[in-house]
């Protein structure tokens, strides 16, 4: 059933301030990664934190109303929202499921697209991603993002016409600048779940990132399946990953990966729950070029095998030797790591050496290289938790909470509190997307 949002409600948000029906002349703008923003700092809204904090979004810019859950390019439908120019705000009309027919692209920049303006349940995507490709000043809030194996495998409407390329993630941010993803849900993804690669100044805050599928059939690389139920890649120029929930996913809660000559990587993953991992929770790669890392007060819990460590530092891989490891005194070059305040179960006390939650392949003395005593770089702003406080406010506080929490985000929050829960193959394992798991 669709729901629709009252007139009266589209002018209290317009009487509000937070939205304006007539487009702003958009100032001139260079191309991301490279663009310098302009203009007086303003929060992208109230919580905002870490380096994409001060995204433009929207702002004063023209509102446009999805008023269909249809996929196409007809006005009305999200895809024709965000693909139009100029500044805008994107506000749902309807409630329920889009099904898309390929991924979501986002080039255009100056956008602000909230699901809380959604009645009802909200507003739930399936069967492909949202890409952020080549922008800046972009604002995604409140959606959840669950692409499945339906189109993949030539499931339920697919049936008989499966899509010949995998889904991928839920959301990817490549070459942008200026990017905040807040309160997302996303899951049920065939490659990583919320990833950011060459990009400056972003955050991904306040998200679900859980329950990346593990069917090697959805991943093949170079011919060969691929069990790929991954977290996210995180690598860029002050990109924070900031109060967000891992679980379920084999490696990647986040990999924070290494700078390039062209680009130096600057990531920090502070306050996040990252639980029910097999190999790893955490992962920072060493470089050569500038990589600079902060990891710091995470709360990491119930791992899915024994001995899986918290935060795994290891080196970058030399792309002429194929995926054998290079020289472990050559794959240092300007890596800085600060680990500070992290628990769980290889250091279970506060009082503990902090590099306690490591472990890793590179000597003593390679190590003290790496090692340094303050954070390399600022992230701000933030409300730095500490690391007791997390599980209890992520639970509570992350995902797309507004207008509610779905069935979905309900069951893995108690499958947390009772220690249950494993890797998945297929939506399906867990319920899919049956009622009541998504809105009517």
């Amino acid at each position: 059933m669709i729901r629709f949002l009252s007139r009266s409600s589209v002018a209290i948000l317009v009487a509000a301030g937070l939205f304006r029906l007539e487009a702003a002349k958009p100032p001139k703008i260079r191309s991301a990664p490279d663009h310098v923003p302009t203009g007086p700092r303003e929060l992208a809204f109230p919580g905002a934190e870490g380096s994409g904090a001060y995204s433009r979004g929207g702002r004063d810019g023209s509102l446009l109303r999805v008023t269909t859950l249809e996929d196409n390019e007809k006005p009305g439908s999200l895809r024709w929202a965000v693909t139009q120019s100029g500044p805008r705000v994107i506000a749902f009309m309807v409630e329920g499921t889009i099904s898309l027919r390929k991924p979501l692209t986002i080039e255009q920049p100056f956008l602000t697209l909230d699901g809380s303006t959604a009645p009802g349940g909200g507003i739930t995507i399936k069967d492909a991603g949202i890409r952020i490709f080549r922008t800046h000043d972009i604002i995604v809030r409140h959606l959840r993002i669950r692409p499945g194996d339906e189109a993949q495998l030539g499931k339920g409407v697919w049936r008989g016409h499966p899509r010949p390329i995998k889904s991928g993630d839920a959301v990817t941010v490549q070459e942008c600048a200026d990017v905040i993803l807040d309160h997302l849900s996303a899951s049920w993804t065939t490659d990583e779940t919320i990833s950011v690669t060459h990009s400056r100044r972003v955050t991904v805050q306040n998200c679900f990132i859980t329950e990346p599928l593990g069917n090697p059939a959805l991943h093949v690389e170079n011919g060969v399946p691929i069990s790929h139920a991954y977290g996210a890649l995180l690598g860029g120029d002050c990109v924070s990953y900031l109060k967000n929930y891992f679980a379920y996913f084999k490696i990647r809660g986040p990999q924070m990966t290494g700078g390039t000559p062209e680009l130096p990587s600057r990531t920090a993953a502070i306050n996040n729950l990252v639980a029910f991992y097999e190999n790893s929770g955490t992962r920072v790669k060493a470089a050569r070029a500038i990589s600079e890392y902060i990891v710091q007060n995470n709360f990491y819990s119930h791992p899915l095998k024994p001995g899986a460590p918290d935060i795994h530092l290891l080196a970058e891989r030399e792309e002429k030797a194929g995926d054998r490891f290079i020289k472990p005194e050559k794959a240092v070059g300007q890596t800085r790591v600060y680990l500070a305040g992290n628990l769980g179960p290889l250091r279970p006390r506060s009082d503990l050496d902090a590099w306690d939650s490591a472990r890793t392949e590179f000597s003593a003395e390679i190590l003290a290289q790496l090692r340094v005593a303050e954070p390399p770089f600022r992230v701000a702003p933030l409300d730095l938790l500490p690391a007791e406080a997390v599980e209890a406010h992520v639970l509570a506080h992350a995902g797309a909470i507004l207008p509610r929490r779905d069935a979905i985000d309900e069951r893995l929050v108690r499958q947390y509190r009772a220690g249950t829960g494993r890797v998945i193959h297929s939506q399906d394992d867990v319920g899919g997307y049956a009622p009541p798991a998504l809105p009517r």
